[in-house]
């Protein structure tokens, strides 16, 4: 039996329950040991909480985690002690993960629950920049948990979040997972690969914004030119800006292994023309032919920010349909990095064959 010793979860106990039952399903083809399952609640009992002293709270950042947390019905002051709370677990979970790491090989972080359970993390520094001006940068994100040394601002470790609140959206969500990986184990093990219940898992959808020229659509053609050559992709459909919603809608709902799309966005979803967005999810219809989503639009997986309605987080889950993972920037990001990230996501699923560890 294959091991993932190099697997982790952080979560709440309040989900314990639900994933050990999605683990019992993935330990008929992995050893995911108990002990990578660490909790906040253990965090905040530990020695990795207890020693942050809040002297040593940075007041910047502070003040950047009230822009994070849901301050519905809070006062100024528990607003302030949450922000506090936050700032503190992200240091000791961050503490936690480092340690560990010097026992085990981690390759893979999952985070389960959104951020007012398990906190981003605030990237912070101040010096000179290139003018010699002094500046301050601060930022949130989930990847800073995967720098375990903070020296070459490389991440040794994936990190992942499926930012649900309840049980009963993390058991739909779950469930969801669950069907689609039974799915991709059939196409695997069938023999009849060309049946045409198998189609969807050939095709993959190329969306370019061309709004404002034309970068975003050479972005996507590079990645298209990549895929011309990967024999387990038959079919490469590119989404035009000539099509209606309802065209790409319909698309989306013939089913696709990949959705990515380069261009405009926000927290809410593609602002393309004929993108789709959190109020068109509803129609998404494609059920157990979910695509792995890659969303390269500013802000659409920002799911840093405590129960706010993110684009790549609704798509996960649209029961009946939408995505089975999202991965994307959850702030502008660089299009010459972001070309990168992709083709080398790309070439570790289609070169090393590894579509079923995601």
């Amino acid at each position: 039996m294959s091991s993932l010793d190099n697997y982790v979860i952080i979560t709440s106990k309040r989900f314990l329950e639900k994933i050990n039952n999605y683990l019992e399903f993935k330990r008929n083809f992995y050893n995911i040991p108990k002990r990578n399952i660490i909790t906040v609640e253990e965090i905040e009992k530990s020695n990795y909480y207890k020693m942050i002293k809040d002297e040593d709270l940075i007041d910047t950042v502070i003040e950047e985690y009230k822009k994070v947390i849901d301050t519905t019905n809070l006062n100024p002051i528990q607003i302030h002690g949450k922000s506090k709370f936050m700032y503190k677990m992200a240091e000791a979970i961050k503490a936690k993960i480092i340690d560990l790491s010097s026992n085990i090989k981690i390759s893979y972080l999952l985070i389960i629950g959104d951020s007012g359970i398990v906190p981003p993390y605030c990237y912070y520094w101040k010096g000179a920049d290139s003018s010699g001006y002094e500046t301050t940068i601060t930022y949130f994100s989930d990847q800073i948990y995967g720098d375990l040394d903070f020296e070459d601002s490389h991440i040794e470790v994936a990190v992942f979040r499926i930012a649900v609140v309840s049980n009963f959206t993390f058991t739909e969500v779950l469930d969801k997972i669950l069907g689609y990986e039974k799915y991709v184990h059939d196409y695997i093990n069938n023999e009849n690969k060309n049946s045409d219940k198998f189609n969807w898992i050939k095709r993959i959808c190329l969306f370019p914004d061309t709004t404002n020229g034309n970068d975003f659509l050479n972005a996507i053609n590079k990645i298209k030119t990549y895929l011309e050559n990967i024999e387990d992709i038959s079919e490469r459909l590119m989404i035009s800006q000539e099509d209606s919603q309802e065209n790409t809608i319909e698309k989306f709902n013939r089913g696709s292994v990949f959705w990515i799309y380069f261009g405009r966005g926000d927290h809410s979803g593609w602002n393309a023309v004929n993108g789709i967005n959190n109020t068109m999810i509803k129609n998404l219809e494609n059920n157990k032919m979910l695509p792995i989503v890659i969303s390269n639009g500013s802000s659409t997986c920002s799911v840093q920010y405590e129960r706010r309605k993110i684009f790549g987080q609704q798509l996960l889950n649209k029961k009946n349909g939408g995505s089975v993972f999202t991965i994307g920037p959850s702030y502008i990001m660089d299009l010459d990095i972001s070309t990168k990230v992709v083709m080398q996501f790309l070439k570790e699923i289609f070169e090393n064959k590894r579509i079923t560890n995601f």
